[in-house]
C-alpha cells in the first residue's frame, strides 16, 4: 500500500519536532530541580552553559517550596 506525500508529512514531522522539544523540556526541568535541591542560580547557569545568570532566570522555574523552605 502506498502512503501519499501528504500522509508521510502528517506521519513524520511530530516525530522530528519530538526530539528537540523533549531536549528543551529537560533543560527546564533540571534547571528548576536543581534550584528547589539549593543549588544556586550562579551554578545552574555554568551547568547549563549559559553566557549569563538572566537566561537561567529564564529556564528556571521558582517553586514554592523553595520560597517556604528559605522563608523559614
Amino acid at each position: 500500500m502506498l502512503i501519499s506525500n501528504v500522509l508521510r508529512f502528517i506521519f513524520t514531522c511530530p516525530l522530528s519536532l519530538a526530539l528537540p522539544i523533549t531536549f528543551h523540556v529537560a533543560r527546564h526541568t533540571y534547571a528548576t530541580v536543581c534550584l528547589s535541591q539549593g543549588v544556586s542560580l550562579k551554578n545552574v547557569s555554568k551547568m547549563l552553559g549559559h553566557a549569563s545568570v538572566k537566561m537561567t532566570e529564564h529556564y528556571a522555574r521558582v517553586l514554592d517550596t523553595s520560597i517556604l523552605r528559605e522563608m523559614n
